[in-house]
């Protein structure tokens, strides 16, 4: 069996030698770190304690007098706190000592020894001159301070706003809208700020400036200038083609004629190449193919090219078209014909693919399609079969007669110029 053996007696004396000396070393520093603690709470008590009195000071408006005025004891005076919910209970320090009122300077003190303990005193009020609650000597927290209620700000209107007032329109502030009153319509185009907005105008002015016009505001008119004249209630402008058509007559160098309550233009010449004959109707039907209205403007046959300068461009001569050559004008009438370098020209103009409208005499050897005027005997024809006719004109079944008279012509739908 093996020997039990334990500690002998020098040992234990070597190990409580040892332990004795870390105690003597480790006390001091112990006991300063208890006496640090102790001090930083008894002073965060003490100054609780004077926030708490001098909180009882105001709420109980004490000016220019102990505080705790008539109270004789440091424990009544703590206990007079505590009835007003300032402090839950009496606060002593942890540690030493107690806290103590001092009366002259009108805070309380922390003291060790109540022998020597700065307590008690007079109250005088030539130490606090300025008559505050809370001398200099105490720390009191800062007053807590509240927003107080901001004034409402100016409103300024906007600059649309102004447009749109001036404009006798009310403005929606909120929506930032404009609308207008009775007799006025939400129309006037204005800049504002760099961007698009719209104002109120009159629907006289409205009506005006939408026809075309300028509106005069003093004298409460529409202004009308060219081509528009002012309708019959002068509120807005018409277009007055009449007047377009002799304006522009005119200025194309022919002279406007009025016959029978209508007007057209004359022109003897359009260009040096051909001559034009406004008694013939082919030239009348050729006009309004090319784009003239109503009266004819025979300028319009300006557009109509040589036959020359057709070839050069390679041109397709379509169905209808027109053209000059030496000083006569054709239409192409039956089938489209494409022009180029090697087209005869004084041979193209023999084939029977042409109607030559300067010359609308009829011929034994040529065939006459629709939309194509004969002359025959005094009397304009045109054939009725869309085929092409070649027999003499005559009142029958090829060919329908128009008369003499051009304007006779669009009373017959088989005559009809336009």
């Amino acid at each position: 069996m093996k020997e039990k053996r334990g500690f002998t007696l020098l040992e234990m004396i070597v190990t409580v030698a040892i332990l004795f000396v870390l105690l003597t070393i480790l006390m001091p520093t112990m006991s300063g770190f208890a006496s640090s603690a102790n001090d930083q709470i008894s002073d965060a008590n003490l100054e609780l304690l004077n926030f708490a009195t001098h909180s009882y000071a105001s709420f109980h408006e004490i000016e220019n007098r102990d505080i705790f005025e008539n109270i004789d004891s440091d424990q009544e005076r703590q206990q007079r706190l505590v009835s007003d919910g300032l402090i839950e209970q009496a606060v002593h320090p942890s540690g030493e000592g107690g806290y103590c009122w001092n009366i002259t300077d009108q805070k309380w003190i922390r003291y060790i020894d109540s022998t020597t303990a700065d307590c008690g005193g007079k109250y005088e009020p030539t130490s606090n001159p300025d008559g505050s609650l809370t001398p200099e000597a105490v720390k009191t927290p800062e007053p807590t301070t509240y927003p107080s209620a901001k004034p409402l700000p100016t409103y300024i209107p906007s600059a649309y706003q102004k447009a749109c007032e001036a404009s006798k329109g009310t403005f929606d502030i909120v929506n930032e809208t404009c609308s207008c009153p009775a007799g006025y319509v939400l129309e006037k185009e204005i800049i504002v700020d760099g961007e698009k907005k719209k104002a109120c105008m009159t629907t006289a002015e409205y009506m005006c400036e939408k026809s075309g016009g300028k509106y005069d505001l003093q004298a409460n008119s529409c202004l009308c200038e060219g081509e528009l004249i002012p309708n019959e209630q002068g509120n807005m402008c018409v277009y007055d083609s009449v007047k377009a058509s002799k304006d522009k007559c005119e200025a194309d160098g022919g002279a406007w004629i009025e016959e029978n309550g209508k007007g057209y233009c004359k022109f003897t010449e359009v260009n040096d190449s051909f001559v034009i004959d406004q008694s013939n109707p082919n030239f009348v039907f050729a006009a309004t193919r090319l784009g003239s209205g109503d009266p004819v403007d025979f300028s319009v046959l300006n557009k109509i090219e040589s036959l020359e300068s057709l070839k050069e461009k390679k041109a397709n001569l379509s169905v209808g078209s027109y053209f000059h050559y030496q000083g006569n004008v054709y239409r192409v009438h039956n089938y489209s014909y494409k022009l180029d370098d090697f087209t005869n020209l004084s041979e193209f103009i023999k084939g029977n693919n042409l109607f030559n409208i300067s010359k609308p005499e009829y011929s034994n050897n040529k065939t006459y399609f629709v939309n194509e005027y004969v002359l025959y005997n005094g009397t304009w024809y045109t054939p009725k079969d869309q085929g092409g006719v070649m027999s003499p004109p005559a009142q029958g079944s090829q060919w329908q007669e128009c008369g003499t008279n051009l304007d006779e012509f669009n009373e017959n739908n088989s005559c009809k110029l336009k």
